[in-house]
C-alpha cells in the first residue's frame, strides 16, 4: 500500500457487507490491508450461504512510520463507497496495535481492535480489545477455504502471497502451557496477509449477522434494477484493480 496503489473497486451488487482487516506489522514485518466482501448464493428454498471473496491486498513498505500508516487506513475507510452500515475495520493490533487503534478511532473511525493469544478463550482487555485465541482465528479462515466459501482475486499482487503464507503456517503447543499456537515456519515466512484477512473473515463469522431472507431478496431486486453496477464475478472472477483515487491523495 503506498502512494501508488490504487484503491479496490467495491461494487454494490450482490455485496451487503465489506470486513477490512488490519495487521499492524512489527519491525521485521510488513503491515497488511484487506477487504473481504461478503456475498449471498442461494435462494429462500435452498437456503443462502455466505461467501467471502477477498478483493483487496496491500502491503505497506518495511519501516513504514504509524502515524502514516493511520492517516492512510482512516482515508481508505472514509472512502464514499463504504458505508457505517457495510464496513467494519477490525484490527490486528498484538504488541504496537493498540496504541494505532486508539489514533484510528480518535479520527473518527469506528475500529474493532483483536489481540491475538495463544489461549482458549475469547475476552475483552482493558484496552478495550477483544482477546482472540489464534486457533480461533486460523480456524475460522480454515473453514471457509475448506467449504469453498472465499474467493481470491486471481488478479491481486499479492494473492499468491497469501496462499503461501497459510499454507506456510505450522501448529505449535507450548509444553508448559499446553497451549495450541499458529506461528510462521520461520522467519523468512510473514503471517501479516494471514492476519489481516483472518480477523476480517473471523469477525464476519462470529460478530457479523447475515441479512435475513427477506432483506437478501429485497436487495436483490433493488440490484436487477440497477444499469451502473459493476459485477466483479461477470467473467468467472474477480475484478482486476480499476484506479480510483490513489491512497494517500486528496480530493481535487
Amino acid at each position: 500500500m503506498s502512494e501508488e496503489t490504487p484503491k479496490p473497486t467495491l461494487p454494490s451488487r450482490q455485496y451487503r457487507d465489506f470486513f477490512v482487516g488490519l495487521d499492524c506489522g512489527q519491525l521485521k514485518d510488513y503491515a497488511a490491508l484487506s477487504v473481504s466482501a461478503r456475498r449471498y448464493i442461494g435462494t429462500p428454498l435452498t437456503g443462502f450461504t455466505t461467501i467471502y471473496d477477498v478483493i483487496y491486498l496491500a502491503r505497506m513498505a518495511l519501516g513504514t512510520p504509524y502515524p502514516v500508516l493511520v492517516e492512510q487506513v482512516v482515508d481508505f475507510m472514509n472512502d464514499p463507497r463504504f458505508t457505517i452500515q457495510r464496513a467494519v475495520l477490525v484490527v490486528e493490533a498484538t504488541g504496537v496495535g493498540v496504541g494505532i487503534v486508539q489514533d484510528i478511532r480518535a479520527k473518527g473511525v469506528m475500529a474493532k481492535g483483536v489481540w491475538l493469544t495463544a489461549g482458549s478463550v475469547e475476552t475483552q482487555n482493558t484496552a478495550g480489545l477483544t482477546n482472540l485465541p489464534k486457533v480461533d482465528m486460523v480456524t475460522a479462515l480454515v473453514r471457509v477455504f475448506q467449504t469453498g466459501r472465499i474467493k481470491i482475486a486471481k488478479s491481486l499482487e499479492y494473492a499468491q502471497a497469501f496462499r503461501d503464507e497459510l499454507e506456510g503456517f505450522t501448529r505449535r503447543i507450548n509444553r508448559t502451557t499446553a497451549n495450541l499456537s499458529f506461528e510462521a515456519m520461520s522467519e523468512k515466512v510473514h503471517d501479516d496477509l494471514v492476519n489481516s484477512v483472518g480477523v476480517a473473515v473471523w469477525w464476519g463469522e462470529t460478530h457479523a449477522k447475515p441479512m435475513h431472507t427477506a432483506s437478501i431478496e429485497e436487495a436483490r431486486k433493488a440490484d436487477r434494477k440497477r444499469t451502473d453496477d459493476y459485477d466483479p464475478l461477470l467473467r468467472g472472477e474477480l475484478a482486476k484493480h480499476r484506479p480510483q483515487r490513489r491512497i494517500g491523495s486528496r480530493r481535487g
